[in-house]
Parts: C-alpha cells; structure tokens; sequence
C-alpha cells in the first residue's frame, strides 16, 4: 500500500511476541543496493554506522512500525529559519525514542529540480540533530487519520519533472488537502501560520 524499500531483519538473541528489539541488541538491518548488501548493527557505536552506512536512508518500518496511539503529527523546516533559499520541509511523527536515537515516521517529497520523488518511510535518526529545525505541531491524530495522511500524500497531483515547483509546493498542497478533507480536518489557522512562516510556495504552472 506505501511506499516502503524492504529491509531483512536477523537478531542474535530472540524476541518475544509483541516485543521490539531495543538497540543495545545485535540488530543487524540489511538493505539490497545495486546486488549488494550493506549491513549495520544498532549495538556500535553512532559514529561506526554513519561509517559503515547511510543510517537515514533504511526503511527500519518492520522494526519499529507505526502503532494504535493517537500521535502528534508535525511539520519540520530544514533550519532554524528562513534564509531566502529553497528549504526542505517533511512531515513526521515518532514512532519510538530512546536517546540518542528517534525513530521518525516522515513522509516528503524528495530530490532536485526535474527529478523528484514521494518517500514515505519510517528511519533512524540522531534525536539532538533531527529535533534542531523548525518545528510545528499540527495536532494529534489518530492511526486511522495517520494513514489516511499518508494516503493523501501519495495521492498528491506533483509532476516529478518539474523546475518550478518543489518540496515547499507539495507541502503546501498537502497541508491543504488536510485542511479539505473531512477525517483529517487540519485548523486552517495553523495552516495559514506555516504557510506563512515556513514560508510554503503556491503552486506555479508547470513550463511547457
């Protein structure tokens, strides 16, 4: 249904129903990467993983996945303010924290001008870093209306070639489709607050 990269899961010690594997474990995540296979395992250090591999860029959903709990939902702005440059912007919620790590649910749309892509995954963070940007909250939500965010999200009308419209224009559509859309029903105030100070981009029409 989403857009999730499979990643194998193999733990040196068992876990019992129901129960995640906390990351003093030997938990090795294995991705496929052009007929390759790059592992990592949660028990080194931060710095030997960011080492041995792009700790972002798994898709560690099978492990820590998303769960019943009503959540807060939130926009993060790359930075602590606007610089007048393009600035990337994602939405997220948590579904595990224990520091120095934060598992974060984000869904966004990534890339550069003329080749963008929807991701939606959840991934492993440093929690200091991750949490120095921009922040605002856009209320609780529950599992039902989490997956139907992310519905929305993969729905979005965006032309993966464009060069005049970006990330902060798919955010915007985004914010507003929740806004519209009756099971979400986002506060158009807070809408209208992060439209403004992120600052988000309306959309252009596309070049010929």
């Amino acid at each position: 249904m989403y857009d999730t990269p499979f990643v194998i899961i193999a733990v040196d010690k068992p876990v019992k129903p129901h129960q995640r594997p906390g990351f003093g474990q030997s938990v090795f995540l294995l991705r496929l990467a052009n007929s390759h296979c790059t592992a990592m395992s949660r028990s080194q250090s931060q710095s030997q993983l960011t080492s041995n591999v792009n700790v972002k860029q798994i898709n560690v959903v099978s492990v820590y996945p998303d769960n019943q709990d009503t959540k807060e939902v939130f926009l993060q702005a790359a930075g602590t303010h606007y610089s007048g440059s393009e600035r990337h912007v994602l939405l997220y919620w948590t579904n595990y924290i224990k520091k120095p790590m934060i598992v974060a649910h984000i869904t966004q749309l990534l890339g550069v001008p003329g080749a963008y892509h929807w991701e939606n995954a959840a991934t492993l963070q440093d929690y200091d870093t991750f949490l120095h940007h921009d922040t605002y909250s856009l209320g609780e939500y529950s599992r039902a209306q989490r997956d139907r965010i992310i519905e929305l999200a993969e729905h979005l009308d965006f032309v993966p070639t464009s060069t005049v419209n970006s990330c902060r224009t798919w955010m915007r559509d985004l914010l507003d489709a929740m806004v519209k859309d009756p099971d979400i029903a986002l506060d158009p105030d807070i809408f209208s607050m992060i439209d403004e100070e992120v600052p988000l981009l309306v959309r252009r029409p596309e070049e010929p």
